[in-house]
């Protein structure tokens, strides 16, 4: 069972990553992404192919804080305290390809971390959207 739930992190979970190094950042531990993966699918925020259904309660339960999230184009410039996952697609013979990292907000033009290391999509692609993440205080 955890080489099935690894495959399905490494071929589809780069948003669920993200998430999970976002985790690592805000509390300065590491994150068990297969132990998460197990309780995201049980608890039906995200499906067993990694499509995630409530990232921010995800990252609120990872981190022990709440979090709301919302969709953002492109052109979004980040605000003071928000976290951004970048969309990035490009075409490639017939097929779409789609990749999540998460974007420098210093810097939206940057990605912070690839959980592919350095995606071609991320290379040849573009941002299409954003996931902004802001912690509920």
């Amino acid at each position: 069972m955890r080489q099935k739930i690894m495959l399905a992190i490494g071929q589809e979970g780069c948003y669920f990553l993200s998430l999970v190094y976002l985790a690592e950042k805000i509390t300065g531990r590491r994150i068990d992404a297969v132990a998460w993966y197990e309780e995201a699918t049980k608890m039906g925020w995200m499906l067993a192919n990694c499509y995630l259904l409530h990232p921010d309660i995800l990252l609120g339960k990872m981190t022990g804080k709440r979090y709301n999230v919302k969709h953002a184009s492109a052109g979004y410039l980040p605000k003071e305290g928000e976290l951004l996952i970048a969309r990035y697609e490009r075409q490639k013979i017939n097929n779409l390809m789609a990749h999540f990292v998460v974007q420098n907000t210093e810097n939206p033009l940057a990605y912070e971390y690839d959980p592919m290391g350095e995606s071609e999509t991320v290379r040849h692609g573009q941002i299409v959207s954003y996931r902004v993440f802001k912690e509920i205080v």
